[in-house]
């Protein structure tokens, strides 16, 4: 089964489906030079323990399939040829989320207090 794997600077856009489902949005630079994004979706076995806007890789099982656009009406949407409107949408499965900054805990130094007065 082919795998896909995003880049560090990939984030979570939106949360749903009690927690286990993610859209993933991925930066890249267009050939005018623009930054663009890859949209996946991500589903995790388990809510997820992260946030909106969450940096890092999300790597998983790759699938697709074939979605047909709709207006909130429920009408077809069309293409600049009048046919209905289709995209792929991306999947990553049995997705696994790593922070490209990990969560620290910061501990407070010791003092220590040498003075001789």
């Amino acid at each position: 089964m082919a795998t896909l794997t995003t880049a560090p600077d990939s984030f979570a856009a939106r949360i749903f489906f009690d927690g286990r489902g993610v859209e993933v949005h991925e930066p890249y630079k267009g050939k005018d030079g623009e930054t663009r994004h890859r949209k996946y979706t991500a589903w995790f076995n388990s809510p997820v323990e992260f946030e909106i806007g969450a940096t890092g890789k999300f790597a998983g099982n790759f699938s697709s399939k074939i979605d047909n656009w709709t207006n909130p009406d429920g009408s077809a949407k069309l293409d600049f040829n009048g046919n209905p409107g289709q995209s792929v949408v991306v999947q990553i499965n049995d997705a696994v989320f790593t922070p490209s900054r990990p969560a620290t805990t910061a501990k407070a130094a010791p003092i220590i207090d040498d003075t001789p007065f």
